[in-house]
């Protein structure tokens, strides 16, 4: 039953493709651009490290890691390490909602030590379909400027800690908090966004803008916890 039990790991660990990039330099000056898209057609063990995305589009994404709909792609890149990464946007318009380093519908990402230079939205976690990481984490990064720094939208159980925000947007450029967390109301039922735990971060603001913005009765409805991962 052991080496039974053996070979199936094996044979799961060799069904996952392994996609390593690492020391990558990225730049694009379209308007619109949809960014570093990673290809998640098949289970993919991502490490994404030590690279740098430059762009000023007003419309999509810096780094794709993931999906913005339920689709059969979804989790496909679970797991994901993002770490070390540099994403810098130069675009002007203060409307846009470019998101940087995004990893829609995929669990346990694990992003750390990722510098964001006036990316519009920063890192953003999102589900459809009630997701909830049981491992994994947003820490260590550094956001600099940009709209919202990190949004999550439809997932829960997401862990935000040893992070350093700042944004030097009023609160006319903004229309969310550094941290915003809130319900999936696109989908029917509604995907929630359950226990946040969100703590040893420092949050700068030059302006009166909000730190930390829970967007709805749902999401305060079990409160974020402030404390210590379990």
């Amino acid at each position: 039953l052991l080496s039974a039990l053996f070979l199936l790991v094996y044979v799961a660990l060799q069904a996952q493709t392994i996609l390593t990039i690492e020391g990558k330099v990225y730049t694009n000056s379209d308007a619109s651009w949809y960014g570093v898209s990673i290809p998640r057609t098949v289970p993919t063990k991502l490490t994404f490290r030590n690279n740098s995305i430059s762009s000023v589009n007003t419309f999509g994404y810096m780094l794709q890691a993931g999906d913005e709909e339920p689709s059969v792609t979804n989790n496909n890149l679970e797991g994901a390490v993002i770490t070390g990464n540099k994403f810098t946007w130069s675009g002007t318009d203060m409307k846009s909602i470019t998101h940087g380093l995004f990893t829609g519908h995929n669990l346990n990402a694990v992003i750390r030590y990722n510098y964001l230079d006036h990316v519009p939205m920063g890192i953003i976690r999102k589900s459809s379909s009630n997701m909830s990481d049981s491992q994994g984490g947003i820490a260590y990064n550094i956001v600099k400027g940009g709209a919202v720094a990190i949004n999550i939208k439809g997932i829960s159980n997401i862990h935000i800690y040893n992070n350093t925000l700042y944004t030097d947007r009023t609160p006319s450029q903004t229309w969310r908090g550094q941290v915003y967390v809130y319900t999936n109301t696109d989908v029917t039922p509604n995907s929630v966004s359950h226990n946040t735990k969100i703590f040893n971060n420092i949050f700068y603001t030059k302006y009166q803008t909000y730190c930390i913005q829970v967007g709805d009765a749902e999401a305060r409805r079990r409160d974020l916890g402030l404390g210590r991962i379990d």
